[in-house]
């Protein structure tokens, strides 16, 4: 990549003075100081964090390799699938994709602090730039964990990095069509990393469409082969859905649409919407979006299709509040489009201080909450998708030795994220789900060759056996009870039943 882009120099516009003064004045020991607690927390996240529920049923994807999955495009899994077999079933492995990924991040922050700084400064814009991530909750967890995302800000960026070296490229008279090329790949990439990628490429449109010198790139035959290829990348998801029915789109734009969870009108789902937003990436990252868009200083090159990308991403997430509640990691996009210019958009030293503090202490919680000590236990408010995320490990070797006793045919869970838990801290891939939930079990699991068959499933309350399980198999009893505690807390319970006779039927 920098052999590509090595030779481009700023845009005239952008004046040594302008930039010069970008970088906010804070010591460079009171960056460091301020990143090592961050950086601790990142490292905790990465290798310390037990598989959580979402990554143990992505890694299970990448155990049946296929052109596309019914949550979500196939990149992660396509990977995981090749990290498995020479790394095995450990964290380091589960966690070795975004890793990988996280450090393309940095290069790509590297490269504009570079570009950027003012002399002898880019090292500490890049500690800014970390700094920042970390200290938003949610870049530090999903830059971290083996989740589709990692990829999604991975590509967004990358694409958003060659747009603006390909616009200042052409602003001092350098055309070179290999970096326009290069931002289609990224756009491809992130498509075959995850939906939301739509906003990205709507992002780019916006810019081509609304602004004089969008418009005027659009008479290359260039542009038309850069959508080509976007389009073409996308063939192995489209392939898939048409083999199927296309369960995906029906997934994503029918039957999540009018889901609202505690909010009663539009009012409040777009107060939960700004609340989490302000909860999850900090008030100081809110506020570098902001400056984003009005006045990005040096990053203007960067903001130049970034912004198009961040506002395509928020307004339209803004207006499905109306009917939905809209989760905060739905709007990567927007977040990943501002990462690479951070550093450039802090003003004052008293923001690194607050948005650092505000970090801290919210990354502690986080990290405490999933998987590293059971606060919600601690308060008496139990969360099943946190809980269940407890002891794991102990589970997996009660039910292998149930099984050995018991002998069934099949070994399930009532829950996709318990089977994928499961799945990763036992290293196999033939347990399954049984339960109310679309999802991709349903495609690998096959009814009519169960028949008559038996099976030990894990169940708890919130998914109990009376939902499906007594409806598709003949006998069903209760073998064993259990519960899981950290700590001095009791943090779920646990049931273990056998299942007998499975009719050949039942939707799943």
């Amino acid at each position: 990549m920098s052999a590509v882009s090595s030779d481009l120099e700023l845009p005239k516009s952008t004046s040594v003075n302008a930039h010069t003064q970008a970088l906010v004045d804070v010591p460079r020991a009171l960056l460091i100081a301020a990143l090592t607690p961050l950086l601790v927390m990142k490292l905790l996240y990465v290798f310390a964090m037990p598989v959580l529920p979402d990554e143990g049923y992505y890694w299970m994807w990448g155990q049946f390799p296929a052109l596309s999955y019914f949550d979500h495009p196939p990149l992660l899994a396509w990977l995981q699938g090749i990290v498995h077999p020479i790394f095995g079933s450990t964290i380091f492995s589960l966690r070795l994709v975004p890793l990988l990924a996280f450090a393309g991040m940095v290069w790509i922050a590297w490269d504009w602090c570079k570009r950027l700084a003012p002399e002898g400064k880019a090292v500490d814009a890049l500690v800014i730039t970390l700094i920042v991530w970390f200290a938003s909750p949610v870049l530090l967890r999903f830059t971290s964990l083996a989740i589709q995302d990692c990829l999604l800000i991975l590509c967004t960026m990358a694409a958003i990095h060659f747009a603006a070296l390909f616009l200042m490229g052409r602003d001092v008279g350098k055309m070179d069509w290999r970096l326009f090329f290069a931002a289609c790949l990224f756009v491809g990439l992130a498509g075959l990393s995850k939906y939301n990628a739509v906003f990205l490429a709507a992002g780019f449109a916006l810019y081509l469409i609304v602004t004089r010198d969008g418009r005027s790139l659009l008479s290359s035959w260039q542009v038309w082969a850069g959508f080509a290829l976007i389009a073409l990348m996308q063939t192995p998801v489209i392939w898939w859905n048409v083999e199927h029915g296309w369960p995906s789109m029906q997934f994503h734009l029918a039957d999540r649409i009018g889901e609202t969870r505690g909010a009663s009108n539009w009012l409040a789902n777009f107060q939960s919407f700004l609340m989490d937003h302000l909860q999850m990436l900090g008030p100081g990252m809110l506020l570098l979006m902001v400056r984003f868009a009005i006045a990005p200083g040096p990053a203007a090159a960067l903001a130049r299709t970034g912004v198009f990308v961040m506002l395509a991403s928020t307004v339209a997430f803004a207006f499905l509040t109306v009917s939905n509640t809209v989760l905060v990691y739905w709007n990567m996009v927007a977040f990943a489009a501002v990462m690479p210019a951070v550093a450039f958009l802090m003003r004052f030293r008293a923001e690194v201080i607050v948005h650092v503090v505000y970090g801290l202490t919210a990354g502690i919680w986080y990290l405490m909450v999933f998987g590293l000590y059971p606060l919600n236990a601690a308060y008496g408010v139990p969360v099943r998708d946190v809980d269940i995320q407890y002891g794991m490990e102990e589970v997996g070797a009660r039910l292998e030795q149930l099984e050995k006793t018991h002998q069934p045919d099949m070994l399930m869970t009532s829950d996709y994220r318990t089977a994928g838990m499961l799945g990763f801290v036992l290293d196999r891939d033939d347990i399954t789900k049984i339960g109310p939930r679309n999802d991709q079990y349903d495609f690998w699991f096959d009814a009519k060759a169960a028949k008559g068959k038996s099976a030990l499933i894990l169940v708890d309350d919130a998914l109990p056996e009376t939902e499906i399980i007594t409806q598709v198999f003949g006998l069903v009893q209760t073998v064993d009870a259990f519960t899981i505690a950290r700590h001095g807390y009791d943090i779920h319970d646990w049931r273990v039943v056998l299942a007998k006779d499975h009719c050949g039927c039942g939707p799943h």
